[in-house]
């Protein structure tokens, strides 16, 4: 489908035993690797994955955050022996449909965007699964992430379905951004600071039995401090 460009999954995995394979199963025949990041999980979700050419487990000595396995996937996806055009992030709790993944791709294989994130705020239809807690916490972090990124024309600031191309992935210090779920707010900070061109992808997510390893609590003790500090970074240009 694609073959001029190569693409990569990069697939943070803590605490989806259960859900992983079947993550692995949907995904398109046309991706050329699959990078599964067992991010030092006490399920060792990763064990009963059978490896081959297109899936690489790697492996975070100490548990990270899902900030610190991504760019534990990046790191290694970024490499010249790969030769990837495109790495796709997708989470390995099954609430992420891989059937838009080539709505992500599309407008980075145009070479029109940078960076492509979903957005499950365009359509108040997708909402409707989502609980009611989630809606209100990612409506306000959107808006902080606003101010604090610039990227006004965004929204669903904490949507982790993304894809970015490699000539961009190589312009950011992934050493600089957080290893926490505050992990996609800081790329678009990050993003922004290196003049990157992003679009929101009109997407749904999946909200079934599917259990997910955020705590809103935390989010809402340590986010509003961080989206300040990176605020100021862009105001003063500090970064």
């Amino acid at each position: 489908m694609y073959k001029n460009h190569k693409i990569a999954i990069v697939i943070p995995c803590f605490k989806v035993k259960r859900s992983i394979s079947k993550v692995i199963k949907d995904l398109p025949s046309y991706i050329d690797f699959i990078f599964l990041v067992n991010d030092n999980c006490p399920e060792n979700s990763t064990a009963h994955i059978f490896i081959n050419k297109k899936i690489k487990i790697l492996r975070n000595k100490t548990n990270k955050g899902v900030g610190g396995a991504m760019i534990k996937g990046y790191l290694e996806a970024k490499k010249k022996k790969y030769n990837i055009d495109i790495i796709v992030k997708i989470d390995g709790d099954g609430q992420m449909n891989s059937k838009y993944i080539n709505r992500l791709i599309e407008p980075l294989i145009k070479m029109k965007f940078d960076y492509c994130k979903g957005n499950r705020f365009s359509n108040i239809k997708n909402l409707k699964q989502m609980p009611s807690i989630r809606i209100v916490g990612n409506f306000f972090c959107s808006i902080l992430g606003q101010i604090s990124s610039g990227y006004f024309n965004i929204f669903d600031f904490n949507n982790g379905f993304t894809a970015i191309n490699k000539r961009t992935l190589i312009k950011l210090n992934l050493s600089k951004i957080d290893n926490s779920f505050f992990f996609e707010n800081d790329m678009l900070f990050n993003l922004f600071m290196s003049k990157a061109r992003v679009k929101d992808i009109p997407m749904n997510s999946k909200y079934k039995n599917e259990k997910s390893n955020i705590n809103i609590f935390k989010i809402l003790k340590t986010f509003p401090f961080k989206y300040t500090k990176n605020f100021l970074k862009r105001i003063f240009k500090l970064i």
